[in-house]
């Protein structure tokens, strides 16, 4: 992969704005790779663009990085597993809420939720979240999606309250 990261590219505006096609291409093949990943028993838990190689003519995107990824332990048909070994390492950007919320499981979703983020960082050409702490980086996920309720994140509520946390009060910027 002799393009260089994502990251490298984005910071250096090389190709910015890239086109909604680029985007989709880019992500369809992240999302193949992370049902190939998935589909054999691990999570990656670091995605983000430092860890995302792409070629030299933006034509091919590949996930690097293993380092912090995790094999899924089969529990009650939900496969997950543990989020504490990892939560210090990860970027705190692509961090999904029940990371943020110090949950003692994690599973496919810490991958979906970060490609979440990529994506929206390819289309509006900036950070979605850029926390400073774990508090400030939900408080800017609130700000963003608006406050859990639950109808809409029933298990990070059911999670904030044994971990007795009380998520800000934000109306959502972007509609479902």
């Amino acid at each position: 992969m002799d393009g260089g990261d994502l990251s490298n590219i984005i910071e250096h505006n090389e190709f910015y704005p890239f086109s909604e096609a680029d985007i989709k291409k880019w992500c369809f093949q992240l999302f193949l790779g992370l049902l190939h990943i998935h589909g054999h028993g691990f999570i990656h838990c670091d995605l983000k663009p430092d860890n995302l190689l792409i070629s030299r003519d933006m034509v091919v995107v590949k996930i690097a990085d293993f380092g912090l990824a995790r094999e899924i332990i089969p529990r009650d048909s939900d496969h997950h597993t543990n989020c504490i070994t990892h939560r210090a390492k990860t970027t705190l950007w692509y961090r999904a809420p029940e990371a943020l919320l110090n949950s003692n499981t994690c599973g496919q979703e810490v991958d979906m939720w970060a490609m979440g983020v990529i994506m929206a960082e390819l289309f509006n050409l900036s950070l979605m979240v850029p926390g400073q702490s774990e508090d400030n980086q939900m408080l800017r996920i609130c700000q963003v999606i608006g406050s859990p309720s639950m109808d809409t994140w029933p298990e990070r509520i059911e999670l904030a309250k044994a971990k007795g946390y009380q998520f800000p009060e934000c109306n959502a910027k972007i509609s479902p």
